[in-house]
């Protein structure tokens, strides 16, 4: 898992960092792997938690085919859905919790 790999795709402005827990660190390599493989070049605004659920907004280089684009939406929008049963903190199952903030937690880790 590189996570450095994923930072350097940052674009200037956001910061150079992933704001997700460890436990996010693997389905986002993943999710890094799998929009590769359809677009080497693509780019990216931010990858954080928001409201208990990971957001990852990635662009698209411009010359991606509308099927290969629809593909990587897609799959971002699957790691982002996966992500409500994953904690964020360890990466065993998960649920979202509303404690203080909405996070998704295992029961270790409410």
């Amino acid at each position: 898992m590189s996570i450095d790999k994923i930072v350097s795709r940052i674009e200037y402005g956001y910061g150079k960092s992933l704001s997700t827990g460890d436990g996010w660190l693997p389905l986002v390599s993943s999710l890094d792997d799998s929009l590769a493989e359809i677009d080497p070049d693509y780019s990216l605004g931010q990858c954080k938690e928001k409201f208990g659920g990971l957001r990852y907004y990635a662009i698209p280089s411009e010359n991606l085919d509308d099927s290969s684009r629809r593909k990587f939406h897609d799959l971002i929008s699957d790691a982002e859905k996966r992500s409500y049963t994953i904690c964020e903190v360890c990466g065993g199952p998960g649920r979202p919790t509303n404690t203080y903030t909405i996070r998704t937690v295992c029961p270790d880790h409410e």
